[in-house]
Parts: C-alpha cells; sequence; structure tokens
C-alpha cells in the first residue's frame, strides 16, 4: 500500500488544505476505518508542536510520544478516533475526537481525562472455557462477564486495559454523530426505535440510523 495519497482524495475527516499540497501522508493501517484515523505527524502537525516532516519524525524517534499509553515511533502510525494521545515530558495530553463540522481534530483533556479512553462494543464471541470476549471498535478484544449490545460505549483504563464504566445508547445520553450529513453534531438522545434515533441538538432535531450515535463520557 502506497504511504500517502492524493490530497483531493482524503478523508472528508481531515482537515488539511487540499489545494495547497498535492499529496499527504496515508496513516499505517489500523482497527479502525481511514476516515477516522489520522498519521500520528500529521496530528502532532496540527498541534503546532513542529511544522516540518523532518523535526517532527526527530521529536517521534527522540521524545515520548504515547498513544493509548504505548511509545510510537513511526510519523505514519494511524491514530485513531478517541484514542489518547499523550506527550510526557511537556506533560500534555490530547485526545482525538470531531468537531461540529465533522473534522477529526486533537482536544486537550487533563491528566485525570487522560487515564481511560472512549470506545464502542462492536460484537461479542464465545471463546474456549465458555468465556466471552468483546470486540471493541480500537482493536481491543476483552474478556466480558456479560454481553453487550452493539453501540455500547465502553470506558477502558488506559494502565490496565479494563472497563471502568458502560454507556449504553438510551434516551437521555449524550451523544455525537459520527457518520452520516449530521456527522459531528452532537445531542441528547430523545427516542429510539428499531434501528433508528432522534437526536436533540442544540438547534435542530433530527432523526438518523442509531449506528451512527456514539455516547460520551468524561474524554470526548
Amino acid at each position: 500500500m502506497k504511504n500517502h495519497l492524493k490530497a483531493r482524495a482524503a478523508p472528508r475527516t481531515w482537515n488539511i488544505p487540499r489545494k495547497a499540497e498535492k499529496f499527504v501522508t496515508r496513516p499505517n493501517p489500523g482497527s479502525q476505518k481511514l476516515e477516522m484515523t489520522m498519521p500520528l505527524g500529521m496530528l502532532l502537525r496540527s498541534l503546532k508542536i513542529a511544522s516540518t516532516k523532518k523535526e517532527l519524525n526527530y521529536i517521534i524517534k527522540n521524545s515520548s510520544v504515547l498513544v493509548n499509553g504505548k511509545r510510537r515511533w513511526d510519523y505514519n502510525f494511524g491514530v485513531g478516533f478517541l484514542d489518547i494521545i499523550s506527550l510526557p515530558e511537556t506533560k500534555q495530553n490530547y485526545t482525538l475526537t470531531m468537531d461540529k463540522k465533522g473534522r477529526l481534530v486533537a482536544q486537550h483533556v487533563d491528566e485525570k481525562e487522560a487515564e481511560t479512553k472512549l470506545t464502542q462494543a462492536r460484537t461479542i464471541s464465545k471463546i474456549s472455557g465458555n468465556r466471552l470476549q468483546l470486540h471493541l471498535s480500537d482493536g481491543r478484544n476483552i474478556i466480558v462477564d456479560k454481553p453487550l449490545a452493539s453501540g455500547t460505549t465502553v470506558v477502558v483504563s488506559i494502565a490496565d486495559g479494563k472497563i471502568t464504566k458502560v454507556l449504553p445508547v438510551e434516551t437521555k445520553a449524550s451523544v455525537m454523530l459520527i457518520a452520516g450529513k449530521h456527522r459531528g453534531k452532537r445531542g441528547v438522545v430523545e427516542s429510539i426505535t428499531a434501528d433508528m434515533i432522534t437526536v436533540q441538538t442544540e438547534t435542530e432535531n433530527i432523526s438518523t440510523k442509531k449506528s451512527y450515535a456514539f455516547v460520551l463520557g468524561g474524554s470526548a
């Protein structure tokens, strides 16, 4: 796979100058879709930590840059939606979230918020010993005692990978819409009918697919 792509063809979730540059870096394949992922170097550049790829490569290889608590060395490493990015030397922490226009942006979080991350239940399967394994949107697989509905938000500890909280898609839940024409908008769930959901934002009432809603916690 090529390590770059044309700027004009880059995901619309990337907030980049499409006319100023012909090519942009393609992130390494990861657990999340391309439109929900950004290259680590590009994300750091958006934070104005450095202005050139050479400078950013130097920082990544010579400073501690952590993604979900693990040291990452590659400019092209794919940072996924709601991953936690930490810079221990400057005590700065960020999460890759989405603005109201549906574009991926790095948002500052405090040290306490950076101790956990949000991810989403996808599927569940049985493994040896008749145990249940939950498959999450960020690529994690966690053993659980009981099934969780697809789309449920799971709060996971960065330190040990354990689930600290479960946030189901239900009425009165605060959500962000992460797909469809209303991507990036936030609101409160008014009602749920089969696979559809109604969300009340600050300005409008939106009816959309339930699968487009991501229940929010303190890290989003």
